[in-house]
Order: structure tokens, then sequence, then C-alpha cells
């Protein structure tokens, strides 16, 4: 069973489809940045680095884009191998596109800029990105957190709380089932226990037992 880990924030697509030639747009010759140059904040300045939040407002006024109008795929700190410096890979669906930005972390400036017309593969990623943050947000909603996943799984194995040495219990999106759930982890002795979780009903999808090697 493939999942990916939801690890930053996904904003609902509500910009119109339009159509053009894919475009590859490099930092040079792309328009420029409407706010590239000011989003550093006087503490992330001092810091040497901005956050990811000002490395994704860089990358959507590039595009030309508000926020509202995408859909994230990810944001997140990364070493830019040949320049040697700290950068932001922030990806996002808008539209019938595929955009692809290198932010230095540094500055804000835009290193790389690329988009192209998506293909079906995204427009499946976007749609599934999508279903989980509806799933998300039912959880929410439904109350059930993170440590009523854990609990569920605990009374499930018979196991208590405090017997528990170690544990990571985080929502994951599951592309078997088509909706995101709770992936719950635990150690008790030498024995390691997985559970996958329903956020909404805390119905138990799956579950194993395995010996630490």
């Amino acid at each position: 069973m493939r999942k990916f880990n939801l690890m930053t924030g996904i904003i609902a697509l509500t910009v119109a489809a339009t159509m053009f030639s894919p475009v590859a747009v490099s930092a040079a010759n792309a328009p420029a940045a409407k706010s590239a140059q000011t989003i550093q904040t006087e503490s992330a300045m001092k810091a040497g680095q901005i956050s990811v939040e000002d490395a994704k407002a860089a990358a959507f006024a590039h595009a030309g884009l508000k926020e509202k109008d995408v859909v994230l795929r990810k944001a997140a700190l990364d070493m830019d191998d040949d320049r040697g410096i700290l950068k932001y890979d922030v990806d996002f669906f808008a539209a019938d596109k595929d955009f692809e930005y290198d932010i230095d972390a540094a500055t804000g400036a835009v290193i790389k800029a690329e988009r192209e017309r998506m293909d079906a593969e995204d427009y499946a990623e976007m749609k599934a990105i999508k279903e989980s943050m509806k799933n998300q947000d039912a959880a929410k909603a439904a109350g059930l957190n993170v440590e009523g996943a854990l609990d569920i799984a605990l009374k499930h194995a018979g196991v208590a709380k405090n017997d528990v040495t170690r544990k990571n219990v985080h929502l994951d999106f599951d592309d078997d089932l088509g909706k995101t759930i709770f992936d719950v982890e635990f150690h008790v002795g030498a024995k390691e226990y997985n559970y996958d979780i329903d956020p909404v009903t805390g119905q138990i999808y799956e579950f194993d037992v395995d010996i630490d090697d």
C-alpha cells in the first residue's frame, strides 16, 4: 500500500481552467515577481532565511496567481547542490498547469520557474489532494484527533498507554482506499504495532504486529 504524507497545507482549486501551450519559464525571462524582493520580514532577514509562507507567496506572485487559486503539492526547504545554497521547492497546480518553483531561502528570489500542461497523472494527483483535504476537514469536524486514534488502536491491541515506548500518529492519504486515514504506529517491548484508522468513524481498516529486529 503506497501512501504519501501530507506535510503541508493544501488549498482548494477555484480558478477556471484556461488553455495554452506548455511552456517552461526561466527566472531570466519570466515576468518579474510582484514582491520577490520585498517579501522578507525583518526577523527572517536576521535569521538569514525566509519562511515557507514567504517562499509560497513569492512563487504565487511570480506566476500571477493568488493562494486561493492553487492546489499546493509541495513547499519544503531543500539544498540546491548546484549553487550550494538553501532553497524552497514550491510545486502546485492551477487551472490546467503544473508549476514548479525554486525560491532562494535567503533572499526570496526566484531561482527557477517552470510550468507545463497537466497530464492524466497530474489530474489524478490533484483530485487526490483535494479529496484528502475534504477528509481532513471532516475529521476535524468529527473531533477525532491524534490521541483519539491512538486510544482506538491501543484498546484494540489490549495495550496500556503507559507501556508504549514510542509512538507516531499522523494523517496519510491511502491510495488503495482513496481517502485520508490515521496512520498509527507504536512500540511495546519488542513489538511494533501498525494501524490504519478512519479519521471520521474510527473504523480500523488494517492492522499488523511485527517483532522489532
